[in-house]
């Protein structure tokens, strides 16, 4: 009997023992991935971290709304990195009579922010156009807009913005040297792009560039974006969060852990445009000379992200030929080597392949692939 009881007291302690290690030891597993049926996302992409900057070169904001022209006075000064006290608290918005006369003679809003230097870093603060809430498909007005100065020695300009909200422009941002500009090698630099925690809404688009090397966006909303887009020129049928009309060499572009709803309208609009321009597989004639620019990334990665609302078109490869009534040329495109290089992981899009490449996601690699050959296109 003492024999049975000391063996029963002896395999309860062997139990008590193997539960307390496997809760010491349980190891976690990788997250399940979702909507693509991409293999287990393993690596998180870094955030960026915004550079630090001399007290001198920091302009602390209050609670207020600021014109244009004071933060135009505060750059001039060599402030680089303006602070504002809360989304809510601290708006810069475009006065009425900041206008400039094109052309056609209409008046256009000019920009709420014009970045000459090499940095800019803007926190906590809100950007305000006057877009009404139906939105728009003009340029105008434009509420950062980066030009090229040849102060700027390093050809490369920095852009940081983190829990910024930008709402109803033409263009939220935009960046890039003219198409003379191209063709003649002159006034040439790139633009780097930093989104952390911000939201954009009510903008024909978030984001248009030729010119980016590195975009990294995340933990940030997109909403209202192009909506207004149309099947007219090539301005009015693009509106997107963003629009990449790359003409430069870029280098990676990220989205993570970004959401994206009711973005695009007709056209060629939606979430997410990426279009590389030049080179062999184009003759349109509404951009430079092919053999002055020849556009590329080395990467995109799009993971942990949400789409929602966008007509069919989260992810928009390439466009349609350049210019009104222009029959003749190919389509725009996203190049094989690039295909193979984007990754989308845990995030559930539809993809609108403008390049007529036909590409399709292969869920063992996360990357995007075609069964087209070269001489297909």
């Amino acid at each position: 009997m003492r024999k049975a009881v000391k063996a029963v007291i002896t395999i309860a302690v062997l139990l008590l023992m193997f539960t307390s290690c496997q809760q010491r030891y349980i190891i976690p597993m990788p997250p399940i991935s979702s909507g693509n049926g991409s293999k287990p996302s393993v690596t998180v992409p870094t955030e960026p971290t915004i550079p630090a900057v001399e007290e001198s070169k920091t302009e602390t904001l209050t609670e207020k709304e600021y014109s244009s022209k004071e933060i135009s006075d505060m750059l001039s000064k060599g402030i680089t990195k303006i602070v504002g006290a809360g989304i809510d608290k601290t708006i810069i918005t475009l006065p009425d009579e900041s206008t400039i006369t094109k052309s056609t003679g209409t008046d256009k809003k000019l920009s709420v922010i014009t970045v000459n230097g090499d940095l800019l870093i803007l926190e906590n603060l809100t950007v305000k156009g006057d877009v009404g809430s139906d939105g728009t498909t003009d340029d105008f007005p434009k509420g950062i807009n980066v030009q090229y100065s040849e102060s700027n020695t390093s050809k490369v300009v920095n852009i940081y913005l983190k829990n910024v909200k930008m709402e109803n422009f033409g263009h939220a941002i935009s960046s890039g040297p003219l198409k003379t500009n191209y063709e003649s090698n002159s006034n040439l630099f790139t633009t780097n792009i930093y989104i952390i925690d911000s939201t954009f809404e009510n903008c024909h688009k978030g984001l248009y560039i030729n010119n980016l090397g590195d975009l990294e966006v995340f933990g940030s909303t997109f909403s209202k974006m192009g909506k207004q887009s149309t099947e007219g020129d090539v301005r009015t049928r693009s509106g997107s969060a963003f629009d990449i009309n790359q003409f430069a060499e870029g280098g990676d572009i990220v989205f993570y852990d970004s959401t994206f709803t009711d973005c695009g309208g007709q056209g060629t609009s939606g979430a997410i445009k990426i279009k590389v321009r030049g080179g062999s597989d184009e003759t349109a004639t509404d951009i430079p000379s092919i053999d002055k620019i020849e556009g590329s990334f080395d990467s995109v990665l799009i993971q942990d992200c949400t789409f929602s609302g966008n007509n069919g078109k989260d992810l928009v490869l390439g466009t349609q030929s350049g210019a009104d009534g222009d029959t003749t040329s190919k389509y725009s495109t996203y190049p094989k080597t690039l295909a193979a290089n984007t990754k989308i992981i845990n995030t559930s899009l539809q993809i609108k392949d403008e390049s007529k490449h036909e590409y399709k996601l292969n869920s063992s690699t996360n990357t995007l692939y075609t069964d087209m050959t070269d001489t297909d296109f």
